[in-house]
């Protein structure tokens, strides 16, 4: 950013890192489409392993509810199913 704002000035074209210069470019194409690089890679696996994170804790309600939901079955079916023995 510093270095385009100062190709408006004139005074300012002694510096090294003025201009269309091979410095510039080297700074401006290589250390910043690395930088770009690197912090889309740390965001998409912060974001997949969230995901994974996500899908995980599903998985393990999931088989609670399962779990809770045979239970309940058995809870009412049990109680049923001995009232019909009883009767029969």
């Amino acid at each position: 950013m510093l270095i385009d704002i100062t190709d408006n000035f004139e005074s300012l074209n002694r510096f090294i890192l003025i201009g269309d210069t091979k410095y510039q470019a080297i700074i401006e194409k290589f250390f910043g489409y690395l930088l770009e690089f690197i912090f889309i890679a740390i965001g998409i696996l912060s974001w997949i392993s969230s995901v994974i994170e996500l899908q995980n804790k599903r998985k393990e309600e999931l088989k609670k509810l399962r779990t809770i939901g045979v239970l309940f079955l058995f809870a009412i079916l049990l109680p049923v199913m001995g009232l019909l023995v009883s009767r029969g």
